[in-house]
């Protein structure tokens, strides 16, 4: 038997594995390339993504990616610390959850609405075990709500926060509300904070667009952001710098203060080469003993896993192709992840 390695053509189908008979051509396997990842969740390890174009969701079977639905261009795939995957929108579902902007995974990567809540549009902010939705109008069943929501799986609860267009952090004891905009090759961030009664102008920030929309996260009580190869903390009115790094930082991600995960298109931090991966606990950096050898360009989290996409093809010496979870241990634990499902359909 001769086998032939290549991009090959059978019955119209794609294949970079065959071996041959002396009779016939017979196809071994195919390696699947993903088109631009736009966001990325999980179930108990398995990677559930969106894509740009199409914005379709596909679910990772444990053996090959399976497409769960279309989505409209405000769909949003969101991760809890408790291990919770969500699917949002600005505007309610169409087809079978036309009566809700957030249903829930299951461990299979079917959804299932939580809860009836509609409003337009609506703004999703990730807060741990709990997602704040707001709108000008919302309504969860048919009680209207005048204030912002904050949402566990089929519970929730009034937060007593007027409406806000931006995302919300809650920092040093105060809230903020984050709106960014494009301007041209700018970000044009306004940061309002609640007074107790109403939201208030506090600062605005102008950072260079770098092709990612800039990052924030509360870790630690601080409230940080991403600007150009930096890693920026927020203090009252102004900011400075605290993580330099050789490229872009592109994702922020907490899990219950415990680490500050970064990924992004670099590969030191300082004088550290790390990697496109890292993590911060406070004291040190961490960085996988499995890393992928790309930009890391999507982060979700729970406190079980970690999910990542980008421009890699490897995670350690196993194969990707742009996708992978890592299954963070549990105290003590080593440094620090395990790498997770090659993208090859046999």
């Amino acid at each position: 038997m001769l086998y032939f390695a290549g991009d090959f053509l059978l019955n119209d189908n794609r294949f970079q594995l065959i071996y041959w008979n002396g009779v016939d051509s017979i196809p071994l396997a195919y390696t699947k390339v993903h088109s631009p990842i736009y966001a990325i969740t999980g179930v108990q390890g398995a990677p559930i993504i969106s894509h740009d174009l199409p914005n379709t969701i596909k679910f990772w079977t444990g053996w090959h990616w399976e497409n769960r639905r279309l989505l409209d261009a405000s769909a949003q795939l969101l991760t809890t610390s408790n291990d919770h995957a969500y699917l949002v929108s600005e505007f309610p579902f169409f087809g079978s959850h036309a009566s809700s902007t957030i249903a829930e995974f299951d461990r299979s990567g079917n959804l299932s609405s939580t809860l009836g809540l509609t409003g337009s549009p609506m703004t999703w902010t990730l807060l741990g075990t709990h997602l704040l939705a707001s709108s000008d109008w919302t309504r969860i069943d048919t009680q209207p709500i005048s204030t912002i929501v904050a949402i566990d799986q089929a519970a929730w609860r009034d937060t007593g926060l007027k409406p806000h267009p931006g995302k919300l952090y809650f920092s040093n004891n105060q809230v903020y509300a984050i709106l960014i905009v494009q301007n041209h090759d700018w970000w044009e961030v306004n940061i309002d904070r609640w007074n107790g009664t109403n939201w208030q102008d506090v600062t605005g920030l102008h950072i260079q667009s770098n092709g990612s929309l800039p990052q924030f996260v509360v870790w630690q009580n601080q409230l940080y952001f991403t600007k150009g190869n930096t890693v920026h903390r927020l203090e009252g009115t102004t900011s400075h710098i605290v993580f330099e790094f050789d490229g872009a930082p592109l994702q922020l991600v907490n899990i219950n203060d415990r680490y500050l995960y970064i990924g992004g298109a670099f590969n030191k931090v300082g004088s550290q080469a790390l990697g496109s991966l890292v993590r911060w606990n406070g004291f040190f950096w961490q960085a996988p003993q499995q890393a992928p050898n790309g930009a890391v360009e999507r982060l979700a989290a729970s406190e079980k896993y970690l999910y990542l996409s980008g421009k890699f093809t490897h995670v350690g010496s196993s194969p990707s192709l742009g996708i992978a979870s890592f299954s963070l241990a549990s105290e003590p634990e080593p440094i620090f992840y395990r790498s997770f499902i090659p993208q090859v359909n046999k």
